[in-house]
């Protein structure tokens, strides 16, 4: 306790910042080194001497007649075999202290205490039954992990205040270790934000340049006559249309069919016209004049109507469009849509990592409220 208090009155209401919390570290451990070693060493001592005393009960057990006794022979059998059981968990917790390094006082008392309760879940109950027959030497064993723990709780005792402190400095460590491992996670989100920025602003440059190509092609005189042509091709074709449908409605199927009733291919050629009239009439006009001659209905309106339409054909075929200045800007538009999507993922990508610097941050508010809290238990203010 003197210690602990020393250390106290000596760090009343000091104040550090967290920038000085790694060399508050070593500082402490290089200062708890000395006491540190020595109730390692204490306790160590315990260990290696409880470890001997349970090797010489363990063999006093093994060697145990239990057969020899004057007993009912079912109770020997249940004896017998708890007594096995007991052995068994008695390894076990020999083999765990064993394996118990002294390189951290708060481990080595963390792992014993540990290896204390799980022995005493093992062998509780074997214990209570085999002890029928065989009390004296399982009361040895109990006595001596009794002896070795009354040791340790004094040992606990008797520097409780460096415990306590060792305890809060372990703590410390951890907590700062957490923090710098969430910093650095941070700080490659904070490159990759960068990161995206940086790909952000060059596609939306790319996106402008296209932008530009594009304008610059459309503004351009060759452009304007294509589209001028396009244009024109389409309303032609619009109007091919109307008038192919204005002759389709001055044709008098009713009474074609009535004259051709009882020719079936003509009857046929018929139906197929007036389901498809202008894919069969475009295939072959011909065909269609003949029909409507041997019908006695071709007239001179019907045969202005085939001129009107052959004359909007001919222009049509006429026209001719460059394709190349129109496949150019398509492909710049579907570059420009595709860069578009780029920074509909990169906005995507950067929300997410942005939620999670935010996630990780309130985190690190936890963390230092911690470290905070831990110091406080030793009059030291975070800053």
């Amino acid at each position: 306790m003197g210690l602990f208090n020393l250390f106290k009155k000596k760090e009343l209401d000091k104040k550090i910042k967290l920038s000085e919390i790694d060399n508050w570290i070593r500082n402490k451990e290089e200062e708890f080194k000395k006491k540190n070693n020595e109730v390692i060493k204490q306790i160590s001592d315990s260990k290696k001497e409880i470890i001997f005393k349970l090797k010489e009960n363990k063999k006093t057990l093994e060697n145990v007649e239990i057969d020899s006794k004057k007993e009912n022979e079912k109770i020997k059998l249940i004896v017998k075999e708890n007594l096995e059981k007991y052995i068994e968990a008695l390894t076990i917790f020999i083999k765990n202290l064993e394996s118990i390094n002294n390189e951290s006082l708060i481990s080595l008392i963390s792992k014993i205490d540990e290896s204390l309760v799980q022995f005493s879940e093992r062998s509780s109950m074997h214990f209570e039954k085999a002890t029928i027959l065989i009390g004296k030497e399982l009361g040895n064993v109990k006595e001596n992990i009794g002896e070795f723990s009354r040791s340790l709780k004094e040992s606990l005792k008797e520097n409780k205040g460096f415990i306590d402190e060792s305890r809060i400095l372990d703590q410390i460590k951890k907590d700062d270790s957490k923090l710098k491992e969430i910093e650095k996670v941070i700080n490659e989100s904070k490159d990759f934000l960068k990161n995206i920025s940086e790909k952000k602003e060059k596609t939306h440059e790319e996106i402008n340049k296209n932008k530009n190509k594009l304008k610059k092609i459309k503004e351009s005189k060759d452009y304007k006559t294509e589209e001028n042509k396009i244009k024109d091709i389409e309303d032609k074709k619009k109007n091919l249309e109307k008038e192919i449908n204005l002759l389709r409605s001055r044709i008098d199927f009713k009474k074609l069919s009535s004259i051709f009733h009882s020719d079936a291919k003509k009857m046929e050629k018929i139906n197929d016209y007036k389901n498809n009239f202008k894919e069969l009439f475009l295939k072959d006009e011909e065909d269609f004049k003949k029909l409507l001659k041997e019908g006695e209905i071709f007239s001179e309106s019907i045969n202005e109507k085939i001129s009107q339409i052959n004359s909007i054909k001919n222009s049509l075929s006429s026209l001719s469009v460059k394709k190349d200045l129109i496949h150019e800007c398509e492909r710049i538009e579907e570059n420009i849509k595709k860069l578009n999507e780029e920074i509909t993922y990169l906005n995507l990508e950067e929300e997410k990592e942005n939620k999670k610097i935010s996630r990780f941050s309130e985190h690190i508010k936890e963390i230092l409220t911690n470290i905070s809290q831990s110091l406080s238990l030793i009059n030291i203010a975070l800053e």
